[in-house]
Formats: structure tokens, sequence, C-alpha cells
């Protein structure tokens, strides 16, 4: 019996097997590519700062390409898989929400690169090496790592501040300065507390070598954001330099170069709240608080008059009134719309920090301004014409608020929504 011969490869297959020996593949470990961290796309923090990862993504750009277990672990965590984890445990659960839903604003400028920073952690901690620590084997030391961890952020940032000066973070509300023996707590601190609190010392053994490092330089050049149970799409930030206080990103070098202002947009005009808030009340004669508008207010200086129905006033009186309402309309919208006549505004005009130390001008006497531009109002000669889209309805408006304003009574108002009995108060002690 005729022995069964084995069937030849094609020629072509065989070419391609003796161009040369085979090749292997290695395999493909994505973990170890460090990349950028994935950019989160939200109205207000984009016009901040230059990045905005989640907490996960800041943490796996930083930690360094050897540590493949640990950048594994890191991506992992919180994330369920039906197939191989059925179920999540309370503290990996936890820490998914946390790395997922927590934003980190990072900008490109960093003022304070110090280069011993990490050296200068391990001469305040006294610690040595506890990259083996995970998560089974407790987290007990790295609960008192973590307040250690804060302690010297709060006394990094006070020693950057060589005039003596109050550090704008976070982190240092309710801290002061113990006259050279170092620092004091005056009053609570809840960020502090919030970074204590699990399972933020758990992410730090989560970390592994590099969680230090890594948890510094989060606390000492980003601002952490964390989402609020209430409304949609709210944060609240606990860590890194007030919002309020940090610039928005600069515009491009080509609108400053040719000289152009380019109009802010609304989230980047603020209000200055110790004028609204802080301020001092207003004082009549008698001492006593003035309810309602200031006498220098716009609306105060500029009354719309009412005449009667008689026929008996002369024509000139009539001439006059109707040109000195005429005027004052015109005076408050100038206020309400200075951008629309052409004078200082919030939208497109420079600051002169000569002439005031708040990020925008006070507006509340611009009659200076108006009498360089356009001369006095009340002149007859003065000729000042309306913008097009002020006319009409815009104009008739302001009229409808200087009359409601002259009709309107603060204190009364005050007195029927806010009922405060003064006898009682001084005879009863109980206000």
């Amino acid at each position: 019996m005729a022995r069964l011969r084995k069937r030849k490869r094609s020629g072509s297959n065989k070419a391609h097997l003796d161009d040369g020996p085979p090749i292997k593949k290695g395999r493909r470990d994505e973990s170890n590519q460090i990349t950028a961290p994935l950019q989160v796309q939200h109205t207000v923090l984009n016009q901040f700062y230059s990045q905005v990862p989640t907490l996960r993504d800041y943490i796996l750009s930083k930690l360094p390409v050897t540590s493949r277990l640990r950048r594994r672990k890191v991506a992992a965590v919180g994330v369920r898989d039906k197939a191989s984890i059925p179920v999540l445990l309370d503290i990996e659960q936890s820490l998914g929400v946390l790395l997922d839903n927590t934003l980190v604003g990072v900008r490109s400028e960093q003022h304070h690169p110090e280069e011993n920073r990490l050296e200068g952690w391990k001469t305040f901690s006294q610690k040595g090496d506890e990259s083996y620590v995970t998560l089974s084997s407790g987290v007990a030391g790295f609960v008192e790592t973590q307040a250690l961890l804060l302690e010297y952020v709060v006394r990094t940032l006070f020693f950057r501040e060589k005039t003596g000066a109050w550090p704008k973070h976070l982190l240092c509300d309710g801290y002061s300065r113990n006259r050279g023996l170092g620092l004091r707590l005056v009053r609570p601190n809840p960020h502090i507390e919030t970074l204590k609190q699990p399972p933020w010392p758990e992410l730090l053994a989560l970390m592994g070598e590099s969680g230090e490092r890594i948890m510094i330089d989060l606390l000492l050049d980003c601002a952490i954001f964390v989402p609020v149970k209430a409304g949609v799409n709210n944060l609240c930030q606990i860590s890194g330099k007030p919002l309020t206080n940090v610039e928005t990103l600069s515009r491009q070098k080509s609108e400053e170069q040719l000289g152009r202002n380019p109009a802010k947009t609304p989230s980047e005009i603020v209000f200055v709240r110790n004028r609204m808030f802080y301020a001092r009340a207003a004082l009549n004669a008698r001492g006593l608080i003035h309810f309602g508008l200031r006498h220098i207010h716009v609306l105060n200086r500029s009354p719309y008059s009412h005449l009667g129905e008689e026929e008996d006033q002369p024509t000139e009186i009539r001439q006059r009134v109707a040109q000195q309402n005429e005027a004052h309309t015109l005076r408050v919208m100038m206020y309400i719309f200075p951008r629309q006549f052409g004078l200082h505004n919030v939208f497109t005009s420079k600051v002169d920090f000569k002439e005031t130390s708040q990020r925008l001008k006070d507006y509340t006497l611009r009659e200076e301004e108006i009498f360089e531009k356009f001369g006095r109002l009340n002149e007859p000669t003065t000729k000042v014409q309306i913008p097009k889209r002020l006319r009409g309805n815009a104009t008739e408006l302001v009229r409808k608020i200087q009359t409601l304003h002259q009709r309107c009574s603060y204190s009364k108002l005050l007195q029927h929504y806010c009922p405060v009995s003064l006898h009682k108060c001084r005879y009863a002690g109980s206000c």
C-alpha cells in the first residue's frame, strides 16, 4: 500500500517563509506608554486650567514607566468585570468613584518647581520605603502618612511666602504663623479633614512607592474638585488656589500684538463680593441706617419729574422739565449701557491698577468721564445721539425704572418682609 504523501504548501507561502527567520511579536503593554492625561471638557474649569483630567488619568500620567503593576492596579481599581470580578469590594468601589469623578486642574506654568521637594518630605517625615504595601495588606499606616503629608504641604505653602503674607491656598485656611515657632491651627479646616478621610489614604497606598511624590505634587501644584450631590454637574474645590483668585488663561499673542481688546466672556466678569456684602452701611443725619440706594447713586441723582395735567403751567417750564428728564434718562442709560456709548466698561476696557486695586473698576461715579466725552448733558447745546439698539423700548424701560425707584419706599419694603421690633430689641434684649 502506497504511503500517502503530505500536501506541499503553495510556492507563495514557501517563499514568504524562506525570506528570513520568523520574527517574534512582542506582547504590547499599553501601561508601558505614558501619554498626556485625557482632557475633560468643563465649561468653567477649561477657562482657568490648561488641563482638566480626571484623578485616574492624572495619576496614570505621573506614574513611572517601570511601575507596570501599579499602573494596572490604578487603571483597574473600581472597574467591574462581570466575568472575572462579579462583585466589587466597598473600598474598591469608593476608590473607583473617587478616581473617575474627581477633576484635577493643572496649569501649564509652574511658579515653584522645587526639585528637592521629595528630599524635604523624607527629612520631615523620617519614613522609610513602604512600596511593598498593598490594599490587601492594610492601610493603617497610610492614615498617619496622609495626615503627616498634609502637614508638610501646609508648611511648604507657608514657607513659599517670603513676605509673611497668608498663602492663597485652601489647605492653609485656619492656620497662622506662631511667631517663629512654626504654625498653629486657629480653626478646623474642612478641606484638610476631607483629605484625611477614606478613600484618600487608600489611594496613597494604591500608588505605592511613587504615591507620596504624586500626592505632594497634586496638593502643591494642582487644584482638586470633587462632585457634590446637589444639582447636576456641580463641583466643590477642596484643594489648590481658590478659583476666585485664579487668573483666566492668557489670550493669544497675536491679539496682544495688534493692540486689540477682545471682549471678555461672561465667566471672566466677576462680581466684587466685598463691595456688595462687606460695604459699610450708609447713615442718615441722625446716625441711623439709611435703607435703599446711596445718595450718590445715579438713580438718586437723576430723577424723572412728572408734570401735572394742569394747563396753566408755562410752556417754558414744561420744556425745561422735559429737557431735564431727557438728560437724566440719558445719564442713567450711560451707566447701564456704557459700552454702547463708548465709555469704560467691563467687557472691552482695561483696568488701570493705579486707580484701583480691584479686578474691576468702580463705576459709581462716571460724571468726569461723561463730561470729557460729551460735555454737560443738561445744556441745550449738548447733542448726544442714542445708539440705535437702545431707542424705543429700551429708553421707555429706563424711564420706568426711574419712576418706580421714586415711588418705592425701601424702608417700608424692608419692614414689611423683614419686620424688626425696635421696642422689643431695646428692652427685651432679643436682638
